[in-house]
């Protein structure tokens, strides 16, 4: 059996990220972001100096990803820098979940990429202002590898969080009690009832919820819906996007 390496992993990420930093349309969002995203002439060198490239400080990266952040909410370019500055953490997640079943290692990459996605346009910025890229990576673990045994355990049963049921015990991605605020998962029931109040597709909604909630994969989505696992993804992706919209 042929084991996927960490480049074969990303290969597709990384050439649409290739398309999408040498096109002039996109490069022209950069005029309407925070500073310092602004600053920056090319999305390849905004990309480097959110911490991909290594050097400067950590608090100079975070604060150049704070400002990508702030814009991924509403503006999908934006949301897309941030998921490249993941990729090479979610790889390494991927690889390390799979040390002993190599065949799941795409599957799950492709996962932990549609729930950092997610992530990424709800990521209460307010709240976690500092270790961005950490925190984002660890909320896509919880909610790809770890969140979907728990929901599944004999005694819980997969339910969309409500406002009542995190008000005593609000976490954040990995377990951590929060001081204030509600938990992701309590923003994003909230922000599917706000879609389903607007008229998005009924059908678009489930499967988000389905997938982010609900705990199930993408493949197992798929094999449930008899579609391939990219028309899942790139439902997800796009319903993500219009519930972006509507949070904007």
């Amino acid at each position: 059996m042929t084991t996927l390496t960490p480049r074969i992993l990303a290969a597709h990420f990384n050439r649409e990220w290739h398309r999408l930093s040498a096109d002039p349309a996109a490069v022209a969002r950069l005029a309407a972001w925070p500073d310092p995203a602004r600053a920056y002439p090319t999305l390849d060198a905004l990309l480097d100096a959110t911490g991909m490239a290594g050097g400067g400080t950590v608090a100079g990266a975070d604060e150049v990803l704070a400002s990508v952040v702030a814009a991924a909410a509403d503006d999908a370019v934006a949301a897309r820098v941030v998921l490249q500055r993941l990729v090479p953490g979610l790889v390494l997640v991927a690889v390390r979940r799979t040390r002993h079943r190599p065949s799941a290692r795409q599957a799950l990459f492709d996962d932990l990429a549609a729930n950092a996605w997610i992530l990424i346009r709800t990521y209460p910025l307010h709240r976690r202002p500092t270790k961005i890229a950490v925190n984002l990576l660890r909320d896509a673990e919880y909610h790809t590898c770890t969140r979907p045994g728990r929901l599944r355990s004999a005694d819980e049963q997969p339910v969309a969080p409500t406002v009542a049921l995190w008000t005593d015990r609000a976490a954040d991605g990995v377990g951590r009690p929060l001081a204030h605020g509600r938990h992701p998962a309590d923003e994003l029931a909230a922000l599917l009832a706000e879609g389903r109040s607007a008229g998005l597709d009924e059908s678009d909604l489930a499967l988000l919820h389905d997938l982010v909630l609900g705990g199930h994969s993408v493949a197992e989505m798929a094999r449930r819906l008899q579609v391939t696992p990219r028309t899942v993804y790139n439902r997800r992706v796009a319903v993500t996007a219009r519930l972006a919209e509507l949070a904007a």
